[in-house]
């Protein structure tokens, strides 16, 4: 989890966005318990047959 934390904080402090929100992503993803805000808006979705 060390190195993690390293490579978050290295991209939360790049100069482009895209490494920012990766930082956002890595933290709401390993912080969450490995879940991602789109598996939790499936979860709640009925399956049509």
């Amino acid at each position: 989890m060390r190195n993690y934390e390293q490579v978050m904080r290295a991209l939360a402090r790049s100069d482009r966005g895209e490494d920012r929100q990766l930082a956002v992503d890595l933290v709401r993803y390993l912080g969450g318990g490995g879940r991602t805000p789109e598996a939790g808006k499936e979860r709640g979705k009925v399956r049509e047959r």
